[in-house]
């Protein structure tokens, strides 16, 4: 892809949780394929952290944690630099679809053409896990992500240590993000 002249790669990284790929059967897409289509890359000649490789981080899906989400996100752009949030959509025939089917078409009545991330087909059901789960949860998660690619304009990635306002808005972003779920947690346990 470098020679035939690609400027630039996108990896997908769906979660860095290898229980959850497995209980979606999805061997392939592990933190150990994401690692290796990497090195394929540097090895190619794309360089991570200056834009020439970026993570889609996927968002949005069954049963998910927003913690998991975030721990993938900075995976991703420790690895990388650029995250780029992807909704996720459940595909007919998928075993995620399979699975939930009767969730998405009878309970809630979607439509193959309603199952577009951007209507969050999950929320109500990761609601009943996390009932004080709301849709701006996941554009906060949004935009955490669009934080780290500041260095889109600056053309290198953003280094969360530092003290720009960028790092310093994610690293608090974050911290609330985590607080509300964990201390949702822990009523739910004190329960």
């Amino acid at each position: 892809m470098k020679q035939a002249g690609f400027k630039k790669v996108h990896l997908p990284l769906e979660t860095v949780r290898s229980d959850i790929n497995r209980q979606w059967n999805r061997r392939h897409a592990s933190t150990e394929s994401f690692e290796n289509a990497l090195q394929s890359a540097i090895r190619a000649g794309f360089r991570p952290r200056t834009q020439e490789i970026n993570a889609f981080v996927l968002f949005g899906l069954p049963d998910e944690r927003l913690e998991d989400v975030i721990d993938s996100t900075l995976y991703a752009h420790h690895m990388v630099g650029s995250v780029i949030p992807m909704l996720f959509s459940p595909v007919p025939s998928t075993h995620v679809f399979r699975k939930h089917s009767d969730y998405l078409l009878e309970e809630m009545g979607w439509d193959l053409q309603d199952l577009n991330g951007k209507f969050l087909p999950f929320l109500e059901y990761n609601r009943r896990s996390n009932p004080d789960l709301q849709a701006s949860d996941y554009l906060e998660l949004e935009g955490l992500m669009s934080i780290l690619n500041e260095g889109k304009v600056l053309s290198r990635a953003v280094d969360l240590c530092d003290e720009s306002i960028s790092s310093s808005g994610f690293r608090a972003a974050a911290t609330t993000i985590m607080q509300k779920n964990t201390h949702k947690n822990i009523m739910a346990v004190s329960l």
